[in-house]
């Protein structure tokens, strides 16, 4: 299940089949190329699969990793979306500056800001 499998690894797979270099991978993880041989390890552990071959023009995709390939891609991508939807929905450093004429007016704000704080909690309101 996938419930066993970090998934941080699936991006070390991903930038291994771009790369084919646990060196160059590891810079653009910005870690180190003994820690992305560790996580190609427990990949190979996972998928019971060597996954890559060494070979002097670098690593070469075994079969099984080329048709992991695009369903990796996609799932990569699906996950970028997710996480752009968080960022781009909440912007941070929001300001909303409010004004009423009569105090009875601040009484129809009080369900504007349970709105506003709902949906960007880092916002700042005025009145």
């Amino acid at each position: 299940p996938i419930s066993s499998l970090d998934l941080n690894l699936l991006l070390c797979l991903q930038l291994l089949l771009q790369e084919r270099s646990v060196t160059k991978a590891a810079k653009r993880m910005n870690v180190t190329p003994s820690a992305v041989s560790k996580s190609l390890a427990k990949l190979r552990d996972w998928f019971d699969d060597p996954l890559f071959v060494k070979t002097p023009l670098g690593l070469l995709p075994t079969p099984l990793t080329v048709s992991l390939e695009q369903d990796l891609a996609d799932w990569m991508q699906i996950g970028n979306q997710i996480v752009d939807k968080f960022h781009h929905s909440s912007p941070g450093g929001l300001k909303f500056v409010l004004a009423a004429e009569t105090p009875l007016m601040l009484i129809r704000f009080n369900t504007l800001l349970e709105q506003v704080n709902e949906r960007y909690p880092q916002a700042t309101v005025k009145l």
